[in-house]
């Protein structure tokens, strides 16, 4: 769920248990983010309350819930509190019985409300992210948690403007000999396999999906509008030709006014994340011994100061 969504001018703060709901932050098909503040401890958190749960859907609610509770890293956002059949009031004052959890409140808002601000990422910023990213990555995977809707919007920032990663709604446990089948997440940041309804992995889901996005930060746009062989731009790193694939986006960024194009280093590094045959995809090992990966990066106090300066 994204939670770059502009709030209603017209909100009513309501009361939900403990917590003051003061805004939505964001809202999706099956439930909506509040700005939820305690007044008794003076926190603010997200509060996400589930829509009219068909009683099908409650087993991936209470998935999403136990996934967010064991997760313990600096870039995901903390599970707080869950509960069940809580009375929620709506705008008209009527009430509800509703399924809903807290977690931290992410205050710098996501990465694609930054990429919108910003365009074109400087290069020690983007590489910072990515390192974030391949960072929560590899603490998911060494946990058998594959997250499975890597995005923009689902990569949230915090005060000091560092990655929290959000909306574990699609995310699953995996064992090391089993496949997914089942299509699931954000369509235009699948891998070909997934786009061709082949059987893949989580973990390399999850990768190249990340490629996607640090790709956006780096070139300011996306790669391609889908990895399939149809697609006019993915089709050439099907065919092998990846000179030509990046010769048209320098000509794309040279079109919005962008100058500095990407160096060698980055259009390897990006080349082999989008391979088409994923057993030739880099692995996180892999990643981190790239030239690129192993560039200069920023300490946490730099980031909310370079931000500051570029906005």
């Amino acid at each position: 769920m994204s939670t770059s969504s502009q709030c209603k001018n017209d909100f009513k703060p309501v009361q939900f248990g403990k917590w003051t709901l003061l805004k939505i932050l964001g809202t999706g098909a099956t439930s909506t983010v509040y700005l939820g503040f305690d007044p008794e401890t003076e926190r603010y958190a997200a509060v996400k309350v589930f829509k009219k749960l068909d009683p099908r859907s409650l087993p991936a609610v209470k998935n999403e819930m136990y996934i967010q509770m064991m997760l313990r890293h600096e870039h995901v956002l903390k599970f707080q509190e869950y509960y069940d059949n809580a009375t929620h009031y709506d705008q008209e004052g009527r009430n509800n019985l509703v399924t809903s959890f807290v977690i931290d409140y992410a205050k710098g808002g996501d990465i694609l409300l930054l990429i919108q601000k910003i365009g074109v990422f400087p290069e020690r910023l983007a590489r910072t992210y990515f390192h974030q990213l391949i960072s929560v990555l590899e603490y998911l995977h060494k946990n058998f948690i594959t997250h499975r809707d890597i995005k923009p919007e689902n990569i949230m920032l915090d005060a000091d403007y560092c990655i929290k990663l959000s909306d574990f709604g699609c995310a699953s446990k995996f064992s090391a000999s089993r496949s997914f089948r089942t299509p699931i997440g954000t369509s235009k940041y699948f891998p070909p396999e997934e786009h061709l309804n082949l059987p893949y992995e989580g973990p390399a889901a999850d990768l190249f999906a990340t490629a996607i996005v640090v790709f956006a930060m780096v070139v300011g746009h996306m790669p391609f509008m889908k990895a399939t062989p149809e697609d006019g731009l993915y089709s050439l790193i099907y065919r092998g030709k990846a000179h030509v694939f990046w010769t048209k986006h320098e000509e794309i960024a040279r079109s919005k006014g962008v100058t500095r194009m990407p160096n060698k280093d980055f259009k390897t590094l990006m080349t082999k994340m989008f391979d088409p045959n994923p057993s030739k995809r880099l692995t996180i090992p892999e990643i981190k011994k790239s030239a690129w990966y192993n560039g200069t990066t920023l300490q946490k106090h730099e980031i909310a100061k370079l931000l500051k300066e570029i906005k």
